[in-house]
């Protein structure tokens, strides 16, 4: 018979794992929210960083680092590295008008710089970690959501308008390891958006 630690050992290894969800708002929440963030008066890069998260449904460390090199603004498409994805496998994210739209604003905050979201303090390091939270926090939302979680917003939104699951799990970067197809559609996706 095993002993109580073998017991509560083998008891959590067949729960197995509970993943963690973050804070996150729903379609109805949205309205409100984007409205507060127009009245945000901060630091402008946090606040197109914020609104990037919203439109890419990328990881906020894929955002945070980017540089303006992977940025092609003819195809429409966003080029991660592998060295910054979580599963480690490059990543091309389609950008919508919106996105576009946002990264232009950028470009003339940050455009001479490496990096699109530049820190406040040194232009050679990313901003802050907590910089999104913050923008989330001062406009009344810090109990309700944070940056992560828009991920979850995206998905649950973009399922619920009826859009190929296959489509939303590749702009989440939620790609078989042994699939080659996702990047292809990916870059059709983007290069037929753009006509």
């Amino acid at each position: 018979m095993p002993n109580t630690t073998q017991q509560l050992i083998l008891v959590a290894a067949l729960q197995g794992h509970k993943k963690q969800h973050y804070r996150f708002l729903t379609a109805a929440d949205l309205p409100d929210f984007l409205q507060k963030l127009l009245s945000y008066s901060g630091y402008l890069i946090t606040l197109f960083a914020t609104r990037l998260l919203m439109l890419t449904g990328l990881r906020t460390v894929e955002l945070r680092l980017a540089e303006w090199s992977e940025i092609d603004f003819d195809n429409r498409i966003w080029e991660i590295p592998k060295t910054r994805m979580k599963m480690k496998r490059h990543h091309g994210v389609p950008l919508s008008v919106q996105s576009l739209s946002a990264l232009r604003q950028l470009g003339e905050l940050t455009g001479n710089y490496q990096l699109i979201f530049a820190g406040r303090n040194d232009v050679n390091k990313p901003m802050s970690e907590a910089s999104i939270n913050m923008v989330i926090k001062r406009v009344g939302y810090d109990k309700r959501a944070i940056g992560p979680g828009f991920r979850h917003t995206m998905s649950t939104i973009v399922h619920e308008q009826g859009f190929n699951t296959a489509w939303i799990e590749m702009q989440l970067g939620h790609v078989d390891k042994n699939c080659i197809v996702g990047p292809i559609i990916m870059r059709s996706i983007s290069i037929n958006a753009g006509r």
